[in-house]
């Protein structure tokens, strides 16, 4: 049986536990938690237009730069969700992030220093463990700062702004190596040596966030709402137990586990194009790093804001009745529309098909990501959410980061072997994962229309 403590009247729990804060207060506080999250897009995507100069340059592998894009981040990202969720259900989630996120900007500086392939897996691997700290914390802050019936919008804003901070790594990205293809500047760093336009690129996405790193510090930390209703031994402030935790999950195991399967699945598809989708554009249109962080960058910056404007006037209207069901038959309906586009988009014989099968992807592709942390947050009690959520992106982001770039890359180097064969890879990961992401979907809506009066 699913169990949720958010199923009370906003205003019985407001006048229990303290009245919400206001809207502008909670607003306020998106806005700097959607810039962390968008420059922590920005920090995290900079090095998929990155790939063929620094592969260049230190010699590596297709393989090879798809551990960098992918394991080297996630390694540290998924292990260290866990112990961030536990942190955000008992300590100071403004402090949580702020710290991560000065961390994670150091490691992208540090990615612009190096000079080798180890040197920049390890700071690779710095940014992942800074990252961890972002999401469960924040997305736990939303929750208290909206009831239940107004977290969408939120949430959604929140979410979708990492597509905007992509956008940003694209046209970042490819106006530095441009400008560095073309004009050659002697840049020389102490006890380092001239700067290439890659290590450019990294130093200038990790300066902004020290900037948003102190404004998170502005921000009031909510009082935790239905902590009571949530804890057997009416203690309001204690963090959950471990046994707690897993027994929730236990109990909801039928939900939980094709819930974060299907949108795991997803994240190998997204994730696993999305990083080499540069190299693509590179090595199959020969267009150059100016054009493609133009085309790519413009549809991640136009797309994400519309996608998530419709997810969270969908999600809204079906909160309202806690139509959790609902909810993920919008969500599979998104991934059966997003299918045909993603397998056709990378084998079609113009740049122009190309971006016109792009666009419906970029966003469609929204509605899954938003939908997921929305349906935990209506089934997750407080003092677990912080918790749950990291399993959640623990689950989703192994298998999207740790697998699916460097899937791609492995494809490209060992079986499509030509400078052209990324493209037969991002179609093949599109026919292995999305059809797995569907059928756990399905299991996943089976479920909660089973017990969804369960948490009306």
């Amino acid at each position: 049986m699913l169990t949720s403590v958010d199923g009370k009247d906003d205003a019985a729990v407001a006048v229990n536990e303290g009245a919400w804060p206001s809207a502008k207060t909670g607003w306020y506080a998106v806005g700097i938690l959607a810039a962390a999250q968008a420059f922590s897009g920005l920090d995290r995507s900079i090095l998929n237009i990155l790939v063929q100069p620094i592969k260049q340059d230190i010699g590596a592998s297709d393989a090879q730069m798809g551990l960098l894009l992918g394991f080297a981040f996630a390694i540290f990202y998924t292990t260290m969700a866990l112990p961030m969720g536990r942190l955000a259900d008992s300590r100071t989630r403004r402090n949580i992030i702020a710290v991560g996120m000065t961390f994670w900007c150091f490691a992208t500086a540090a990615c612009g220093l190096a000079s080798n392939y180890v040197g920049l897996f390890l700071a690779r691997m710095g940014v992942g463990v800074g990252e961890a700290a972002l999401n469960p914390a924040a997305l736990s802050l939303i929750s208290d700062y909206f009831p239940p019936k107004k977290r969408a919008g939120p949430f959604s804003t929140f979410l979708s702004s990492h597509a905007i901070g992509s956008a940003l790594a694209l046209f970042a990205g490819g106006w530095v190596l441009q400008y560095f293809a073309t004009h050659d500047p002697q840049i020389y760093i102490p006890f380092h040596g001239l700067l290439r336009g890659w290590q450019a690129a990294f130093l200038l996405a990790a300066l902004p966030g020290f900037v948003v790193a102190a404004l998170v510090l502005t921000l009031k930390e909510p009082t935790r709402k239905s902590l009571k209703a949530t804890n057997a031994a009416g203690d309001d402030t204690q963090a959950a137990s471990t046994a707690d935790v897993l027994k929730h999950l236990w109990t909801n195991r039928g939900v939980y586990v094709p819930l974060f399967g299907s949108i795991g699945a997803l994240m190998f598809v997204e994730v696993g194009r999305g990083a080499w989708a540069p190299t693509f554009y590179l090595r199959t249109f020969g267009l150059s790093h100016g054009q493609v962080g133009m085309i790519m960058g413009t549809i991640a910056l136009v797309c994400p804001p519309i996608a998530a404007f419709l997810c969270g006037t969908i999600n809204e209207r079906l909160a309202r009745n806690r139509k959790i069901g609902d909810s993920m038959m919008v969500t599979l309906g998104a991934i059966l529309l997003l299918t045909p586009f993603m397998i056709v988009s990378t084998l079609v014989p113009t740049v122009t098909m190309t971006i016109a099968l792009m666009i419906p992807q970029a966003l469609l592709g929204i509605f899954p990501l938003v939908m997921g942390p929305a349906a935990i947050a209506l089934v997750a009690p407080n003092r677990l959410r912080g918790t749950v959520t990291a399993v959640y992106l623990l689950s989703i982001n192994f298998v999207g980061y740790a697998i699916g770039p460097t899937f791609v890359g492995w494809l490209s180097d060992s079986v499509f072997t030509s400078e052209e064969g990324v493209r037969y890879s991002m179609a093949l990961v599109s026919v292995i994962g999305l059809p797995i992401s569907i059928l756990l979907m399905l299991m996943a809506i089976r479920t909660i229309n089973r017990v969804v009066s369960d948490v009306a």
